[in-house]
């Protein structure tokens, strides 16, 4: 398994996981930096974000992401996975994905 540390521009750790033993391509590396920091850009709080690449045996959708966020003020992590025919595609997909899923945390943990 080929794993990547980094720091977003905000206190973000990103790890980035390939499950196929293989190198992650430096413009995928990019595009993931870029998706994911935009959506903790606003957020002045500690945050860890594991993304994991793996190919699945879908005709159609064989390339998938499963992220876990652990964000400071967020009691529980929040987990998603997206799937889609490349990589570019599921990237998107994760980011959309990614935002709800926050959002929705953060919400349930301001009610209760």
């Amino acid at each position: 398994m080929i794993i990547l540390y980094f720091f977003l521009r905000s206190r973000a750790l990103l790890i980035v996981k390939n499950k196929n033993n293989q190198p992650i391509p430096e413009d995928l590396r990019l595009i993931i930096e870029e998706k994911i920091a935009d959506i903790f850009d606003d957020k002045p709080v500690t945050t860890i974000c594991e993304l994991t690449l793996s190919t699945l045996k879908i005709i159609g959708k064989d390339k998938e992401i499963q992220v876990t966020c652990t964000l400071a003020h967020i009691k529980n992590p929040v987990h998603i996975s997206a799937a889609a025919e490349n990589y570019y595609k599921t990237i998107d997909i994760a980011q959309s994905k990614l935002r709800r899923a926050i959002h929705k945390a953060k919400v349930k943990s301001n009610q209760a």
